[in-house]
């Protein structure tokens, strides 16, 4: 898809590549999800934006929403990782001979270590006693990758790591399309803990995850703490961690948020402010993000959206 067709000030349809040739299917309505960092950038590209940077793209300004773009943000994760002993982890099931059986398993009975989440064991705790509620998720799983490798390469000895995510992050960035190109992706910028409630939420969570292996059902199997190591201890050493390691937990959200400011895209019922015949449905349109992993949020937005489009499509009849 290359943009949304509008006219007169609607969206009639979408134009989207067809081989060499651009092809335009119409609709009585444009329901757009493709999420937080391409919903903002076809809006861009159909002129729904922010003027100045429409504008400097050579890209017509139909509507200007400032807020397009805006209000990224993600949960931020740090990792920890420990060294195993007298108990099994992925790490072995995952290398040489073991992740060919491996992968037999999982086309063949659709079992075994393949079919694992990233976090096979999630929880949840409050940093702050005075929180609404948990501020901090832990996700857990027996696995450690070497630190030496980009490819995500298992240890070879049995390992247990456990990512700290604060649940409620208050670091926003930004993404925004480069060029009139529907072809050249997008350029972001997360901003991950520039606000430093975030980074002490972090360095508090790696405190509560020893604790957590400290504990006497755990730790006998634990012999060493691998990252960030016993070393990395006092307040300024954790925060420095956090903001050498932390990644993304892939929960992008907020950049078509919904909301009646100057700064929201979409209105209550998702319909792109001041373009008639447009929703967004994604988790683009969260104001701020579930204290949660996002699926199951972003599957309830599109469930609200189709009843809120059948609701409307019969009030119009």
């Amino acid at each position: 898809m290359e943009r949304i067709v509008i006219e007169d000030g609607r969206a009639v349809g979408v134009a989207y590549r067809k081989g060499d040739s651009l092809v335009e299917a119409r609709a009585g309505e444009v329901i757009l999800s493709a999420g937080a960092f391409k919903s903002p950038q076809l809006l861009e590209l159909s002129g729904i934006g922010q003027a100045e940077r429409l504008s400097a793209l050579g890209i017509p300004v139909l509507r200007n929403l400032d807020g397009v773009g805006e209000n990224l943000h993600d949960h931020p994760a740090v990792p920890l990782a420990f060294r195993l002993t007298g108990a099994p982890s992925a790490n072995a099931d995952t290398r040489g001979w073991r992740l060919v059986r491996e992968i037999a398993k999982y086309y063949l009975f659709g079992n075994g270590v393949l079919t694992s989440t990233p976090g096979m064991v999630s929880g949840f705790a409050k940093i702050r006693p005075d929180a609404a509620s948990a501020d901090i998720q832990f996700m857990s799983r027996p696995f450690t990758s070497d630190p030496n490798s980009k490819t995500f390469e298992p240890e070879r000895l049995p390992g247990l790591s456990i990512a700290v995510c604060p649940c409620r992050p208050r670091s926003r960035g930004a993404t925004h399309a480069i060029s009139k190109d529907p072809t050249a992706n997008p350029q972001f910028a997360m901003n991950f803990l520039t606000d430093p409630e975030d980074v002490y939420l972090l360095a508090e969570g790696i405190k509560l995850a020893r604790k957590i292996v400290e504990q006497p059902a755990i730790s006998p199997f634990i012999s060493a703490e691998i990252a960030p190591g016993a070393g990395v201890a006092d307040d300024e050493a954790l925060r420095a961690y956090a903001h050498a390691t932390a990644f993304s937990a892939y929960h992008a959200v907020g950049t078509c948020r919904m909301g009646t400011d100057p700064g929201a895209v979409v209105d209550a019922r998702l319909r792109v402010h001041g373009v008639p015949g447009l929703r967004v449905a994604d988790a683009s349109i969260m104001p701020s993000i579930v204290s949660a992993n996002t699926n199951a949020a972003t599957i309830m937005i599109a469930e609200k959206a189709s009843d809120m489009i059948i609701a409307d499509r019969r009030q119009a009849t």
